[in-house]
């Protein structure tokens, strides 16, 4: 099956293009339908082998085709990632898919000034990447809270807490410490 057989938007498909794909690796052909069709999703593969582009061309469909709508509201997909050069590279991917939508994504992480970081979350945001550490800094401070509790199930810093202490407990150098994917779009699936 080719990307252009998939049930995107030809937004998406363009920007799939313009990264250089033209048929799906094996994660991406396993997940994007289940994706696309709602279920959670949890991947294995090698580095290399296109899993974020496997969670962030259907994710940015849906977000695209949400918006086309009409629907403006936020964040709307929350990826939490363990280190800020994860979360660095999965912006790249989301960005180059995204490159001919509306859909804007960004990337907030630690050891950086978080002053443009919240000018930014400001002017809207569909799509945050981000890292536990700068997550917990804006919501303890108070930039993400309503919204994260409205979209996410994250009421409180407790809820987040737990989070943060799934990672802790995974080690941010273990494999099983790959980006959480947070959305409205809800069913399970596993893939390996």
């Amino acid at each position: 099956m080719k990307f252009s057989n998939y049930p995107i938007t030809e937004e998406v498909k363009k920007g799939v293009e313009g990264m250089g794909f033209s048929k799906p690796t094996d994660i991406q052909f396993k997940s994007i339908p289940a994706i696309i069709k709602g279920e959670d999703v949890l991947g294995i593969a090698q580095t290399g082998t296109g899993k974020t582009a496997a969670f962030a061309i259907p994710i940015v469909d849906k977000v695209f085709r949400s918006s086309i709508k009409g629907r403006k509201d936020g964040v709307r997909c929350l990826v939490m990632v363990p280190t800020r050069e994860l979360a660095q590279q999965i912006q790249e991917v989301f960005k180059a898919v995204s490159k001919f939508t509306t859909v804007k994504s960004f990337a907030i992480t630690g050891g950086v000034e978080q002053d443009p970081q919240i000018h930014k979350l400001n002017k809207g945001v569909d799509i945050l990447i981000t890292t536990p550490g700068r997550m917990y800094d804006l919501i303890s401070q108070g930039h993400l809270t309503d919204e994260l509790s409205i979209r996410f199930g994250m009421r409180s810093l407790e809820s987040f807490e737990r989070v943060k202490k799934l990672y802790n407990k995974l080690g941010f150098n273990n494999v099983a410490s790959g980006p959480m994917v947070r959305s409205s779009y809800h069913a399970e699936k596993h893939i390996h």
